[in-house]
């Protein structure tokens, strides 16, 4: 199973990590897969960077259907499921989205942390 550590180093290949947040793995508290939630951001962002992200989602054969962003100052990569649910709470103060999300989509937060130890191969 992926763990924090490895995406970290994988996304640090390609620039120098100002902050992040990084969701993936197995989760201690219950024994759940956590559903694949990265956030961070570059000191000096890059645009290769964008294009190397870009071509690794392209290259995955798995069935989760990814997003991400690059638009603002911190990027974004997740399931494009999760990120709906996400949005869909954005105007509200509920605040166990990713708990939620994590014990109804069990399946679908196995193969995204299975296409993300895939996908970060292609960071450099």
């Amino acid at each position: 199973m992926i763990e924090s550590e490895k995406v970290l180093a994988a996304l640090g290949r390609l620039g120098v990590i100002e902050w992040f947040r990084i969701s993936v793995g197995l989760d201690p508290a219950d024994d759940l897969v956590r559903p694949a939630l990265i956030v961070w951001r570059y000191s000096v962002p890059r645009p290769e960077a964008i294009l190397v992200i870009r071509d690794a989602i392209g290259s995955l054969d798995g069935s989760v259907e990814w997003h991400f962003s690059a638009g603002q100052r911190n990027w974004g990569l997740m399931p494009a499921l999760l990120k709906r649910e996400l949005d869909r709470h954005l105007g509200d103060s509920y605040t166990g989205v990713l708990a939620d999300f994590k014990r109804s989509n069990q399946d679908l937060c196995r193969a995204a942390n299975r296409d993300l130890e895939v996908m970060i191969q292609f960071f450099g």
